[in-house]
């Protein structure tokens, strides 16, 4: 396929017509206060999103929490844990989580685990990641790993508890002691794709400016800013070439020739997002992007500086 071709075809894509995502199963979730039954979600039941169980009694409150977020930039698998005892019993809550990452490309990039733990008193913690879910725990706390991720899935198991005890210890003569804690973890677990690096080729003429990032679909996401709200922007692909200028005031030249055009509505604050993709055969692939702001109220066109990127 011709390199214009592709690229039209790139940018008729746009990201919701791509598959990234993640996904999250319970293996198991459960909280419990004292004796009472652990409030619970059994093993195999779809929990992405955002699923929150909490249990609260007597002595105390436990409860764990799960969620999850999908963009081309980002997956995002979070478990949260917490235990707080305030009365003589324990307390707890936890469990496991089979998460499922996913990309339509090949993507080289970086898994990220967080641990953010914080404890009091009797309050006690633990997690554990098992990358690719085969048994083998790799980190028990915040760790990174360089893997790649599409279009075979990224299969990862998480497991956070939390637990906490309270009561009172009585001394001869009267005295006693009393003892409580609380326990609040959080394991979050991300892929993101390794970052783009976009070199600045060509300045630009009046407001609007250009950023670009990497993404999840082999290409990378363009944001712009500076249009007018009631405005227009049109995205262009392509490559340095003769400058063009613009046949409205002030007449503005482009300095990317075009080999594909997008046109977009600016948000409120006159800015917008588009993310394209490239298929592993096109890459590595370098091309360069520049946008233009029509304002049909004034009848003017401005142009952003221009990018070049280098998608891999």
């Amino acid at each position: 396929m011709h390199l214009r071709h592709l690229l039209a075809a790139a940018a008729a894509c746009t990201a919701p017509l791509f598959a990234q995502g993640a996904q999250a199963t319970s293996a198991g979730l459960w909280a419990q206060v004292g004796t009472a039954p652990a409030v619970t979600i059994a093993p195999g039941i779809d929990v992405t999103g955002a699923w929150s169980r909490t249990a609260s009694g007597a002595c105390g409150t436990a409860a764990f929490a799960v969620a999850t977020q999908t963009s081309t930039a980002e997956l995002q698998v979070e478990l949260q844990v917490s235990a707080a005892a305030l009365a003589t019993g324990q307390v707890q809550a936890g469990g496991e989580l089979r998460c499922v990452l996913w990309a339509p490309e090949p993507v080289s990039g970086v898994l990220t685990a967080v641990w953010l733990p914080t404890a009091s008193g009797t309050g006690a913690l633990e997690c554990s990641v098992d990358v690719h879910d085969d048994g083998n725990i790799e980190a028990q706390g915040a760790a990174s790993w360089p893997l790649q991720c599409g279009p075979t899935p990224l299969v990862l198991r998480l497991r956070a508890t939390a637990a906490a005890s309270a009561g009172t210890v009585r001394f001869g003569f009267g005295s006693s002691w009393t003892y409580r804690g609380a326990a609040q973890g959080v394991l979050r677990v991300s892929f993101a794709p390794l970052p783009l690096h976009p070199v600045p080729v060509a300045n630009g003429c009046g407001a609007p400016q250009l950023q670009a990032t990497s993404n999840l679909l082999g290409g990378a996401d363009l944001l712009g800013a500076g249009c007018a709200p009631t405005g227009l922007a049109a995205a262009v692909l392509g490559w340095q070439g003769p400058a063009l200028p613009l046949p409205l005031p002030p007449h503005c030249s482009l300095a990317v020739v075009p080999a594909a055009v997008v046109w977009l509505v600016p948000d409120a604050a006159g800015a917008w997002r588009w993310s394209f993709g490239l298929p592993a055969a096109a890459r590595p692939l370098g091309l360069d992007a520049q946008w233009v702001a029509v304002d049909p109220a004034l009848g003017t066109a401005w142009v952003s500086p221009a990018l070049h990127l280098d998608c891999r």
